[in-house]
């Protein structure tokens, strides 16, 4: 799924070669409910990537309940690893490969549980707002209870 950079060609070439022609879906970009129902379809996501500087779509897919999967160069994988809802991987072939066998061998659904939950509680707009105002009593209290210093 997404916008075609240029490689598209080269993967359908790769799956009529593999004879997976029936089994690959290329969708395109999707937007609203196509999108929405795709990651709520998914039981897992993928998104190998060596440079991706946060990774939303890591984010929504977890907001949806499917387990992603994640190399580290996807900043959002720190949220992976945090809410123990997916895998972190090498940037390789056989890593991916192996962590995506491994996704699809263990409870995906579950998994998918435990990444909407983290999602509501620390990257919701309720769970920001919370978070802020953890932040912003602390500093409070912080200051509170320095000593004034006169000048």
């Amino acid at each position: 799924a997404g916008h075609d950079d240029g490689h598209e060609a080269v993967l359908r070439s790769a799956a009529k070669e593999l004879q997976l022609e029936d089994a690959v879906l290329f969708t395109g970009f999707l937007a609203g409910i196509l999108k929405s129902g795709a990651f709520a379809a998914a039981e897992v996501f993928a998104l190998p990537s060596r440079d991706e500087n946060f990774g939303v779509s890591v984010i929504e897919a977890m907001a949806h309940g499917a387990a992603p999967l994640v190399t580290h160069g996807v900043g959002a994988h720190v949220h992976v690893d945090e809410s123990g809802c997916g895998l972190t991987v090498e940037d390789d072939v056989v890593a991916i490969r192996q962590g995506l066998a491994q996704l699809l061998r263990s409870d995906p659904r579950s998994l998918g549980r435990r990444g909407i939950a983290y999602v509501e509680a620390n990257l919701s707009w309720s769970g920001i707002a919370r978070q802020l105002d953890e932040l912003y009593r602390g500093a409070i209290e912080t200051q509170a209870h320095r000593p004034m210093v006169a000048a």
